[in-house]
């Protein structure tokens, strides 16, 4: 891993990690630099949250879409992802089911690890938006009811060959 890439990691995930262990409770910090960033214990179908912090000041409040980098889709559907805003005060929240690749665009990225990614891109609409973080808006209840829902859409609306199934009686995914 490049040395830029080690700050920009050390100066963003660090606090973006310790945000959301602040929040959502029964978490831990995953070891793994190269995994997922946080692991929920004890949770059955919602085991993963990846996340990340966007750099510049205007957040997601400018923008119709939000893009996430190809790379970030080899996590599996039991993950959700949060993107928290420069000081941490904001952040929306989407699953990996939404990561549509017939909604992909190209881009030239500074610190990208290649030269150029492949990003997904999501609708606002689409997303659980969280105007201001605090032990009330951003908890492990409001992301389990989140994912619920999103990927009992994803189930509703995927084709007959999906071998993913939501087992309503212990609120588990699997594939």
């Amino acid at each position: 891993m490049s040395d830029i890439l080690i700050k920009l990691l050390k100066k963003h995930d660090t606090p973006a990690r310790d945000t959301t262990l602040k929040y959502i409770k029964n978490t831990v910090s995953n070891s793994d630099i190269y995994g997922v960033d946080v692991l929920l214990k004890n949770c059955k179908y919602l085991q993963n949250i990846e996340v990340q912090t966007l750099t510049y000041k205007s957040f997601i409040d400018n923008f119709k879409i939000l893009t996430v980098f190809k790379r970030k889709d080899r996590y599996n559907l039991n993950t959700v992802y949060i993107t928290y805003n420069y000081n941490y005060t904001k952040c929306f929240i989407f699953c990996r089911c939404q990561l549509n690749k017939e909604k992909m665009i190209k881009s030239r990225i500074k610190y990208s690890v290649r030269d150029e990614d492949k990003m997904y891109y999501l609708e606002k609409s689409n997303i659980l938006y969280i105007e201001n973080i605090n032990e009330n808006t951003l908890n492990l209840k409001v992301i389990k009811t989140f994912f619920k829902k999103t990927i009992k859409d994803y189930l509703m609306n995927s084709t007959p060959s999906n071998e993913i199934k939501l087992d309503d009686k212990n609120n588990s995914a699997s594939s």
